[in-house]
């Protein structure tokens, strides 16, 4: 999952700001990452309640019997709590509170109810993972639908076209290889012209 969310992100951000104008691009930018901050922490806040939900059920299903009915409601609270599987210390006083509670039966119950844990974590998990995809392949049949955009071949601005006035008014700089205009041959000046009309009298 983290090798595919690496690997999409670039792509995904390049996409946002080739479909805007080159003026909205950090903004664009900071909208994406914005979202991806927010998305991800309604996301996370979701998945854990569905998760915590799915793991007491799995629990109450999944207990001894015996523990359901006999076990203070301490122990029952604890045993709520995925963490504990990780805890060696934990565990330990938990498995000395079978022992002092269930006697002879302490340690297999014990056994049977960490068992029972280690399903139902692994069931919430699974459905979890179940319901992330389904929201990937929502995502993925979705973007089937953008509208294709040619990426930019250069990071700059792309000028506006102007107005014939506008245009007419600025002088625009010619582009290389371009023809240059020819030039209006300038007027003679007036005394070549008297001169000339002298000789021809």
């Amino acid at each position: 999952m983290g090798l595919g969310l690496g690997l999409s992100f670039p792509p995904l951000v390049l996409a946002g700001q080739n479909a805007v104008p080159f003026s909205m691009m950090g903004s664009t930018t900071s909208l994406n990452q914005f979202s991806r901050s927010v998305g991800g922490t309604i996301g996370v806040a979701i998945m854990g309640s569905i998760l915590t939900r799915r793991l007491n059920d799995e629990l109450a299903s999944g207990l001894p019997t015996r523990v359901q009915n006999e076990a203070p409601p301490q122990l029952l609270d604890g045993l709520r709590n995925p963490q504990i599987l990780l805890d060696d210390g934990v565990l330990g006083q938990m498995r000395a509170g079978f022992d002092a509670i269930f006697a002879a039966d302490g340690a297999s119950l014990f056994t049977a109810t960490i068992d029972s844990m280690k399903v139902a974590l692994a069931t919430s998990i699974s459905e979890i993972f179940l319901i992330g995809m389904g929201l990937m392949a929502v995502g993925f049949g979705l973007s089937f639908f953008l509208r294709e955009i040619p990426l930019r071949t250069a990071n700059v601005p792309v000028p506006t076209e102007a107005s014939p006035a506008a245009a007419s008014a600025v002088n625009v700089p010619q582009r290389a290889g371009a023809p240059t205009p020819l030039r209006p041959a300038p007027e003679a000046p007036a005394a070549d012209q008297t001169r000339t009309g002298s000789a021809a009298s």
